[in-house]
């Protein structure tokens, strides 16, 4: 039997500009504001000195970003007809992250923000305090999730990632040694599940 999938919606999770070619495409899309500014100043950074001849940076803007309505904000209920979601706002990753939480089900979609694996906090827009917030703010709603969805590696997590990532981050922000030093990150590996790992700018 045949099935025709057909994706008229879009909920963004993170700002990448990188992933924004198709947005257009889409008849209804949710984004947080601070995802749709960095969009814009990313591209628009990235590409000054290689522009081509004609492109105009002053009036550059992503195609499509007209349609988002509402803005998404911490605590926003996304109403996708029978099912409902509540945005939790989690910086740290990028300052335009999200997680999307149902109640009912108890799923939590982690993006970038909680994955197995390593948990980028370096790039010049990360922030380690930021990230650290966001990982608490989860905790908080730990006792009613039942799966974690992830942006990364597998479809579905272990809930002690919550607490695993929380652990390296404290070793991180109390400037305990790291396992590894590399040039543009220092790593902190977690003893008991080894493929997580929370890398941040070196102090």
């Amino acid at each position: 039997m045949n099935h025709e999938l057909l994706l008229s919606d879009l909920v963004g999770l993170k700002s990448y500009s990188g992933h924004e070619a198709g947005v257009r495409d889409f008849a209804k899309e949710w984004f947080k504001k601070r995802s749709i500014e960095m969009v814009n100043e990313g591209v628009i950074s990235e590409f000054t000195d290689r522009t081509p001849p004609g492109f105009d940076l002053a009036v550059y803007a992503v195609q499509g970003y007209a349609l988002i309505d509402p803005i998404l904000t911490d605590n926003y209920k996304l109403n996708l007809g029978n099912r409902s979601f509540t945005v939790l706002n989690t910086p740290g990753h990028t300052p335009g992250g999200i997680c999307l939480f149902e109640e009912k089900t108890g799923l939590l979609f982690t993006s970038d923000l909680l994955y197995q694996g390593p948990l980028y906090c370096y790039a010049e827009e990360s922030s380690a305090q930021d990230y650290y917030s966001s990982l608490k703010r989860i905790q908080v709603v730990e006792k009613d999730v039942a799966v974690i969805h992830p942006g990364h590696n597998y479809n579905h997590a272990s809930l002690r990632l919550i607490d695993f990532a929380i652990e390296c981050f404290d070793r991180a922000l109390n400037n305990q040694p790291p396992d590894s030093l590399n040039s543009g990150y220092q790593e902190y590996r977690h003893p008991s599940m080894p493929r997580l790992a929370v890398r941040i700018k070196h102090p």
